[in-house]
């Protein structure tokens, strides 16, 4: 396997969930022929290599997906000091080697020395790296230490403590400001979330008036093309009506003509009536006056 190919782990099993390793080194690791063990933040282990099988006589589908805690391999007294190890590892990127006991699947001990360091991938640490040293120390024994020596390693364990709680205090101080500043931040996050959404129903509310509008112009526009269907009907009729009107003007003028022709002709025979009437009343006077002096004679 070459630098930096992103292949699954040896003796993984097929049914378990695979987690790709973008470093070489940890391809290194667990290609190499120091027992190596992978877990991630909570203690379930990941990967596996062939001689950390070996060495602990366990078979590797019996280990993935265990809790490496909960497992038997590393006692409860070791479990604690192996954990603080990887505790201290927060501030720091060295790696960590401690003395500690395993059990193997068949019950042996061994005490060996393990080496811890972070898994980090894009940056943060998804998990913890153990290699087991193949050689086998002598089994840790309690004697006596002299007082002088005890109270050396004691006062050093508690300015070791000391520092170690103040790095811890420190780290927590600068935890709870990022803390506080990522409260501040969901706090905007929420704000700007429920800003969002009024403004995506301010926004739906428009299109629902914008609808409502375009309905009505629609209407609108239909009442328009009516009406002007109607002024045109209109317009055609007045237009008939025009001509009607201009047939029944030059009808009228010309019965107006005949009118005062007629009148003409009737003050004419008027005339000509009256002046016969003056002619008979004079006849119908001379005759009466001759029918007088008839009968006087």
């Amino acid at each position: 396997m070459q630098f930096g190919e992103d292949k699954p782990m040896p003796n993984i099993l097929p049914s378990q969930k695979q987690n790709t390793i973008q470093k070489s080194t940890d391809l290194s690791i667990l290609n190499s022929t120091t027992p190596t063990i992978i877990t991630d933040r909570k203690g379930n282990i990941t990967h596996v290599n062939t001689p950390f099988c070996t060495q602990t006589n366990y078979i590797t589908h019996e280990l993935i997906g265990k809790n490496l805690w909960n497992i038997g391999i590393i006692p409860v007294k070791d479990q604690k000091k192996l954990q603080n190890k990887s505790f201290s590892q927060i501030f720091t990127t060295q790696n960590k080697t401690t003395t500690i006991n395993i059990t193997s699947k068949n019950g042996l001990s061994k005490t060996i020395n393990i080496t811890t360091q972070p898994l980090i991938k894009n940056g943060k640490t998804i998990g913890k790296i153990f290699t087991l040293d193949n050689k086998e120390h002598p089994p840790q024994t309690s004697t006596q230490k002299k007082p002088t020596q005890l109270k050396t390693n004691q006062t050093n364990s508690n300015n070791s403590t000391s520092e170690l709680i103040g790095e811890v205090r420190k780290k927590s101080t600068e935890i709870n400001k990022l803390v506080s500043v990522l409260e501040e931040k969901i706090k905007n996050l929420d704000i700007d979330k429920k800003q969002l959404k009024d403004t995506r129903e301010k926004i739906k509310e428009r299109r629902q008036e914008l609808e409502t509008h375009k309905i009505e112009i629609q209407k609108l526009q239909a009442n328009l093309e009516w009406m002007q269907h109607q002024i045109t009907a209109k317009n055609i009729e007045n237009e008939n009506l025009k001509q009607e009107n201009s047939v029944m003007q030059a009808q009228l003028e010309e019965k107006n003509t005949k009118i005062h022709m007629l009148e003409s002709e009737l003050n004419r025979k008027t005339l000509s009536f009256e002046f016969t009437n003056k002619q008979l009343q004079t006849t119908l006077k001379d005759l009466k006056c001759t029918q007088i002096k008839v009968d006087q004679n």
